[in-house]
């Protein structure tokens, strides 16, 4: 263990340029990240909301958790209730209702 920490004492201490970035070092892949989709289906308006809700209610309906899910923020449930101030109880009573009911 000491001669391994010895070793790379001695390594680091060595090299005294500048850092190098990744995609300079000899041997890099280079990938080439353009957009595989044909050019009428780039930018296509609403397209983003349409990929989250497929993932909402894809995890929603088979208890999945994707981690696509997690980009995405959470829903703000007071502006929500505030929202439907029209009905006849508040929504909070509504969702432990809902979370309370048995089912045989």
């Amino acid at each position: 263990m000491f001669l391994e920490y010895v070793i790379f004492i001695s390594i680091c201490s060595i090299f005294a340029g500048s850092p190098v970035k990744a995609e300079d070092t000899p041997g890099a892949v280079h990938l080439n990240m353009a957009d595989p989709r044909p050019a009428h289906l780039r930018n296509v308006p609403g397209y983003n909301d349409f990929v989250r809700n497929m993932v909402i209610n894809y995890c929603s309906d088979t208890s999945h958790d994707l981690s696509m899910k997690y980009l995405y923020p959470k829903a703000n449930l007071q502006a929500a209730a505030w929202d439907h101030a029209y009905v006849e109880r508040p929504m909070t009573e509504y969702w432990v209702d809902k979370a309370l009911q048995v089912t045989y």
